[in-house]
């Protein structure tokens, strides 16, 4: 593979919990699996991190409460292997203490960029979302073309349909909101020229 050097090994030390996320994360994107935090162990009065150990999000079998035929997004877990753990040394470092690389569930690097957590939206794709919505373009699934065109193929977009679909109902749904603020403005507004005991305060 292209990326020894994203490979985490034990004895590597990081500045913060943050850091050491970031540089697995970015093993993960390349391999194709998404991760989660399994624990943190935090100890004393201030609840100081101590430990904290990362693990493939396919870690452990656990049966559902809910019938697969109901669920929205059904998910196989492997009880994948697959982890880091992370200590606070005396110098206040977070070293890589234990790693396991081996999967135990299909990995594909080329769908990680449609991973949930891989998914990323530009400020290009969103104008371009709006710009062909205001232009009368409803349907979704047009834009969506359009955006895969311009990344050369729908394996060099970070996006999947169902993003373009959120964004405009979460555009409608603000400007709806603003409207009503605006509206509740006025009546507040009328309600003081009609009564000058009325008070409102925004």
């Amino acid at each position: 593979m292209g990326f020894k050097k994203d490979v985490s090994k034990v004895a590597m030390y990081f500045g913060t919990t943050d850091d050491a996320n970031q540089f697995y994360q970015n093993y993960t994107k390349r391999v194709g699996f998404v991760t989660k935090i399994r624990f943190t162990r935090r100890v004393g009065k201030d609840k100081v991190p101590k430990n904290q150990m990362i693990t493939c999000n396919r870690e452990e079998k656990r049966k559902s409460r809910v019938s697969p035929i109901e669920k929205t997004n059904p998910r196989t877990n492997y009880n994948c292997p697959t982890r880091i753990s992370i200590r606070l040394n005396k110098e206040s470092l977070w070293v890589i203490s234990k790693v396991c690389l081996y999967h135990s569930n299909p990995c594909d690097p080329e769908m990680a960029k449609l991973l949930t957590r891989n998914r990323e939206m530009s400020m290009h794709m969103c104008r371009v979302i709006e710009r062909n919505d205001e232009a009368g373009m409803r349907r979704p699934s047009k834009t969506y073309q359009v955006l895969v065109g311009e990344a050369g193929g729908f394996f060099k977009i970070n996006l999947m349909e169902k993003g373009v679909r959120n964004y405009l109902s979460r555009k409608v749904r603000n400007v709806t909101e603003e409207m009503n603020a605006r509206e509740m403005l006025k009546y507040f507004t009328r309600m003081k020229d009609m009564n000058s005991d009325f008070y409102f305060d925004v």
